[in-house]
């Protein structure tokens, strides 16, 4: 069914819709219902299922994962925030993890966390333009204008059409 195309995701969404009815206790049933629910941008429908996947299998990436980023998307971060970094914990090179923990911190004004956390992400992705800007906009932000200058640089060398470095230069 998950090959890419909108109706298929109609179609699986319904399959696992039922047999995450019929059968609660299967992981991968609830799993997938979340999954499928969240990629037709069903949000706040797929965290219900995304929650009681995480209640079968707490040591699951994936569902820390898309939990963590289905709470942000619904602007619910300071309660994302501890699924982000448990998928940090679980596997720690995949660089979305660090970019939507490094969002959600820096909505939530914890700077030097936002800091860590994008900096941690560069040491496995250094050439990731959103880690770059978020380590940059963390230290400009928590007064290390410096440093945050050096990113920036950093960034812009990457991403030369993006307004918004040097708005934050200026």
């Amino acid at each position: 069914y998950l090959n890419g195309k909108p109706q298929d995701f109609y179609t699986a969404n319904i399959h696992f819709g039922d047999a995450a009815s019929l059968k609660p206790e299967v992981f991968q049933y609830q799993y997938w219902y979340g999954y499928t629910l969240m990629k037709l941008a069903k949000y706040n429908k797929a965290i219900i299922p995304m929650r009681a996947a995480l209640k079968l299998d707490q040591e699951s990436f994936n569902a820390n994962f898309y939990l963590g980023f289905l709470l942000k998307q619904t602007n619910k971060c300071a309660e994302a925030t501890p699924y982000l970094q448990k998928a940090i914990e679980l596997k720690d090179d995949y660089s979305y993890t660090y970019i939507y923990l490094g969002e959600c911190l820096l909505s939530l004004e914890r700077f030097d966390e936002a800091e860590k956390v994008s900096k941690a992400g560069l040491e496995h992705f250094p050439e990731n333009g959103y880690l770059l800007n978020q380590a940059a906009r963390s230290l400009l932000f928590t007064k290390h204008y410096k440093e945050s200058l050096e990113y920036f640089h950093k960034y812009i060398s990457k991403n030369p059409g993006n307004p918004n470095a040097y708005y934050y230069m200026g």
